[in-house]
């Protein structure tokens, strides 16, 4: 069985990990394997509070035969290594593992920038804020500095992970690996975003009160997606923060792979 399996309504391969096991029976290395979705069957598992529409249900599979090149070892992909045919082209000279994060980070600041229209759109139709006296909420400093801090969370959250996607196109641009610590930072970058999106939009909710929380209101489907997104293994903050420090500190590394 294979849970957390994304897009699995919709996706035609799935990318499954097989343990791989020395003569004594332990763990050495992961390896993937390309199978049809024809192939398996879906457990519907998927009942959550946040990213309801990933269908990330559980993929089942039994006496699947995957022929070896549709395999790869979880050790390759973190040293860069590819199957792909086109070898000349740089994008698939990125190690996976490294990259892997940027794709979430993209996602929740996107969703970031969508809470913030959002909030936005509704401040302009000025409304009076309850309990005060303002009549119109675009006049009030706290809900001014509120939306001005949230904009700069953003733009920091978008500048990691611009910096971190900079740092691996100009590393396979170069045709170099990247060091350590280069890595790592990747996963410091990816840590600071999800940390900041999440801060930016917790200042988003703070502006539209307690009717945000609607579940007619698309500001509360962002809250509950990014929330759940952004604790995603793969930019789990507190870790991402351990490696990077560890890099800077020479230490032994807390993850096999980064």
């Amino acid at each position: 069985k294979w849970p957390w399996a994304s897009g699995c309504f919709e996706a035609q391969w799935s990318f499954v990990g097989c343990a791989v096991l020395d003569a004594s029976g332990a763990l050495t290395d992961v390896r993937l394997a390309l199978v049809p979705t024809s192939e398996l069957k879906i457990e519907d598992t998927w009942y959550v509070a946040g990213m309801a529409g990933t269908g990330s249900n559980t993929f089942v599979g039994k006496d699947i035969f995957v022929p070896e090149h549709r395999t790869m070892l979880i050790s390759e992909m973190i040293s860069g290594f590819s199957r792909s045919d086109h070898s000349d082209e740089p994008l698939y000279r990125a190690p996976l593992i490294t990259a892997l994060p940027l794709g979430i980070c993209a996602a929740a600041v996107g969703m970031a920038e969508a809470a913030f229209d959002l909030t936005l759109e509704n401040l302009e139709r000025g409304r009076p804020i309850v309990t005060s006296l303002y009549t119109d909420a675009r006049q009030s400093p706290s809900y001014q500095l509120n939306l001005a801090d949230a904009r700069g969370l953003i733009d920091s959250a978008r500048l990691h992970t611009m910096r971190a996607a900079s740092d691996i196109d100009r590393s396979v641009s170069d045709g170099t690996s990247m060091t350590d610590l280069e890595r790592a930072r990747v996963r410091l970058d990816a840590a600071v975003a999800q940390k900041r999106v999440r801060e930016a939009v917790d200042l988003l909710l703070n502006i539209g009160g307690a009717s945000v929380f609607m579940l007619t209101n698309p500001i509360q489907r962002i809250w509950r997606d990014l929330e759940t997104c952004t604790r995603h293994a793969y930019i789990n903050g507190d870790i991402g923060r351990e490696i990077y420090a560890r890099a800077l500190l020479n230490l032994d590394q807390v993850s096999a792979g980064f």
